[in-house]
């Protein structure tokens, strides 16, 4: 046997294109898969909700506070305190679905990188 024709150097070449058929589909593969994933990027938007409800906090305690407050005007504005809770969420939800993001609360998000910030939207959504 001469050195051309060992029984490594036949094995070598039966399997030398199956890996390159490997590597090409391999490649061709992650290739498609990056442009397939990589231009579908989430948007994240930010809201101050501490705020917003800090604001509606500020309002329901003037309004009980005041002088010559009546019982049923304490009673209504405890409704709709309870009512502003319910609502805040939905609203959430709504501005959420509306920019086809995810909404974060701004003190949650570190960084100096622009992020959009939703918390006047979600001050008309809730009434302030």
């Amino acid at each position: 046997m001469t050195e051309e024709t060992t029984p490594a150097n036949i094995a070598a070449t039966n399997y030398l294109p199956a890996v390159i058929v490997s590597l090409v589909i391999s490649i061709l593969s992650m290739t498609a898969y990056h442009y397939a994933t990589s231009s579908y990027r989430q948007h994240i938007a930010v809201v101050d909700l501490a705020t917003v409800y800090s604001e509606k906090e500020a309002l329901f305690t003037k309004s009980i506070m005041k002088e010559g407050v009546t019982t049923e005007e304490k009673a209504a504005a405890l409704a709709e305190a309870q009512a502003f809770a319910k609502t805040l969420s939905k609203s959430l939800d709504e501005i959420a679905a509306e920019c086809n993001c995810i909404v974060l609360m701004a003190n949650a998000v570190a960084g100096h990188q622009p992020i959009e910030d939703l918390t006047p939207e979600l001050r008309k959504k809730v009434g302030l």
